[in-house]
């Protein structure tokens, strides 16, 4: 059986996420950080919903993603 693992940088969605989710109240003082929080948990809620497990390493987050072919 061969293992494909499949590793995703997770980082740069994450700023576009936290980017949008900044746009939709630009108006309004919302604090940043609870952007980025909430980008967070929606792009890991969606690797995790593909398969994928996520994580922080070295300063940066991961989706990591195993498979086997036979």
């Amino acid at each position: 059986m061969e293992q494909n693992k499949v590793i995703v940088d997770l980082d740069e969605e994450i700023r576009v996420s936290a980017y949008g989710h900044h746009l939709q109240h630009w108006d309004q003082y919302i604090d940043m950080d609870s952007d980025w929080y909430r980008a967070l948990i929606d792009v890991c809620a969606k690797y995790k919903a593909m398969g994928f497990v996520t994580y922080y390493e070295n300063g940066t987050w991961w989706a990591a993603k195993t498979s086997t072919k036979s």
